[in-house]
């Protein structure tokens, strides 16, 4: 008896352990990412090195994380269309093109000189990281709605 309820306590223990990681992540090549993903990056950043391409799946998500040589990532979802764009290089930037013109208007409006160096948007925000440490939220209506300042060492 107490061989079976060690039996099915270590079942249960497998059972559960690989249950509880469902997230799937594995190296592809470019030719794999959807069509708008590979021409964003064709088109954004042809003169940048491709460190790494990875898809991660999880229960409700697939998303496409492209590292580049120099600290630049970028991540697309399930359609290709670009979710987030993070420069962690000095010097690195966000192109303006991949900001919704109104947000970048506003942007330059209130921080002509300050870099974007980083981008994420989903359906209902998006959020903007300037080089200066400064945080920015726009609603769906591209209006801003929040401000943080961090200072950045």
């Amino acid at each position: 008896m107490k061989k079976l309820i060690s039996l099915l306590l270590v079942c249960l223990f497998v059972g559960c352990t690989n249950t509880s990681h469902d997230r799937q992540d594995r190296a592809i090549d470019l030719s794999a990412l959807p069509t708008p993903a590979q021409e964003f990056i064709k088109r954004h950043y042809s003169d940048v090195k491709i460190k790494e391409i990875t898809i991660e799946k999880r229960a409700s998500l697939l998303q496409y994380n492209v590292d580049f040589k120099g600290g630049i990532d970028v991540q697309f979802d399930r359609n290709g269309v670009c979710t987030e764009i993070q420069c962690k290089k000095p010097g690195a930037v966000v192109p303006d093109e991949v900001i919704p013109a109104p947000v970048l208007q506003q942007i330059r409006k209130l921080y002509p000189d300050k870099g974007i160096v980083k981008f994420e948007h989903n359906q209902r925000l998006y959020e903007i990281d300037l080089a200066d440490g400064t945080e920015l939220t726009f609603n769906r209506a591209m209006r801003l709605i929040d401000i943080d300042h961090h200072t950045v060492e």
